[in-house]
């Protein structure tokens, strides 16, 4: 009977140490009682207090890590944004910049105009103050587009008067040519 008291005696042993070890290790959670104990309160609640600690200071920085990882995101988030922008202004730039080359050219054509409107009402002074027959007969070794330029820059009554002078079906031409240029413009 004495060797069964002693298997019994090291079960419980066993199993108190199983016990306090699981305790330590915080695997399981000390009841009040122990921390009345003398030596193992002292032990389990020392140890206890840091892993609270350590739980602590791990709940705090969690908040912490989310902010740190949505502030992540909003930085993502605001580059991709920016890289969208940036994109979008150089196609404007690049749009912006085809705009101002039209425009350019538009001008230099308008600018080409103008001063062929200005040559025409010139021609047209100088005709104007010619002999019909005189000037009909210039105008007859020039191209269409010219004469209708030069004509529709004179007096209506100097001008048909010229067109009197030329060739009918020159001048039959020359009508259909200014109907189709809105009055040689």
């Amino acid at each position: 009977m004495g060797r069964v008291i002693r298997i019994i005696l090291l079960i419980i042993l066993l199993l108190a140490s199983g016990a306090f070890a699981a305790m330590y290790f915080d695997v399981v959670e000390p009841p009040q009682f122990i921390e009345k104990i003398p030596v193992l309160g002292k032990v389990l609640s020392e140890d206890q207090k840091e892993a609270k600690v350590k739980k602590d200071k791990g709940a705090d920085e969690n908040p912490y890590l989310a902010e740190i990882e949505r502030l992540k995101l909003e930085l993502e988030n605001a580059e991709a944004v920016i890289a969208d922008l940036e994109e979008e202004n150089s196609e404007l730039k690049r749009q912006l910049s085809a705009t101002e080359k039209e425009r350019d050219e538009l001008k230099a054509v308008e600018e080409e105009n103008n001063a062929r409107n200005e040559q025409l009402k010139q021609l047209a002074e100088y005709y104007s103050s010619m002999r019909t027959k005189k000037a009909a007969a210039i105008m007859a070794e020039l191209d269409d587009n010219t004469i209708i330029g030069i004509l529709s820059n004179m007096k209506d009554e100097t001008a048909a008067g010229i067109m009197g002078e030329l060739e009918p079906q020159r001048a039959a031409s020359l009508t259909q040519k200014m109907l189709n240029t809105k009055g040689g413009e």
